[in-house]
């Protein structure tokens, strides 16, 4: 019973450390941030977007996020405070937004410390980029809820116009068989996803050392 009483305090004690250096990240940065509405109380939510240019398009990532911490040990889920409720890409020509898309991945369910249950973005977005190639794209990629090499992954190929040219995830190959090999893509548009790509990402949001 002391223990269980002594992790609880250890829990909440980082969860409040974790609402502070999230208002520090946020207040510094040029990311749009605003109140986001659902089932959830207001006032844990917020909305956190992300952004990369090129030329004269954009791609934007917007992300709903919350407030609160995972149960369990703080090692097991790498994301665990703040949590992504909701993700989606927004494309743009001019500054006109011309397309909106959100990612095919799904919603798992996970309990917070103060025993709340939420559905969270099964494999959270974490970086967006440009690719420099024969034809420049865009590139998003994520990452789920563990911390090794057998983790899936999710890649999304995208042209600057929106179109979609890959989604894959690391365990399950295509997410469409309308969908080129990764591989073939790369040749095609003589791209090389582990180089060459300018980024902005989320990590900031999680790295408290």
């Amino acid at each position: 019973m002391f223990n269980t009483s002594i992790r609880n305090i250890i829990y909440k004690l980082r969860f409040m450390l974790s609402i502070m250096y999230l208002s520090l990240f946020c207040y510094g940065c040029k990311n749009s941030l605003s109140e986001a509405g659902s089932k959830y109380n207001k006032k844990l939510l917020f909305e956190l977007s992300k952004e990369i240019v090129y030329s004269k398009f954009k791609l934007e990532l917007v992300s709903t996020l919350m407030r609160d911490t995972l149960n369990g040990d703080w090692e097991d889920d790498i994301y665990g405070s703040p949590l992504i409720l909701k993700q989606t890409l927004k494309f743009f020509e001019l500054n006109k937004e011309i397309k909106t898309h959100r990612f095919p991945i799904g919603y798992v369910t996970k309990t917070t410390i103060v025993e709340r249950s939420v559905k969270l973005v099964k494999i959270p977005i974490l970086e967006i980029c440009v690719l420099n190639g024969k034809e420049n794209l865009f590139y998003v990629s994520g990452s789920d809820f563990c911390n090794g090499v057998g983790c899936p992954e999710f890649i999304g190929i995208y042209k600057m116009t929106g179109e979609i040219i890959y989604e894959g995830i690391s365990n399950q190959s295509e997410l469409s068989k309308n969908y080129l090999p990764l591989d073939s893509i790369s040749a095609l548009y003589e791209i090389n996803i582990n180089h060459n790509k300018q980024c902005e990402n989320l990590l900031g949001l999680w790295n408290r050392k």
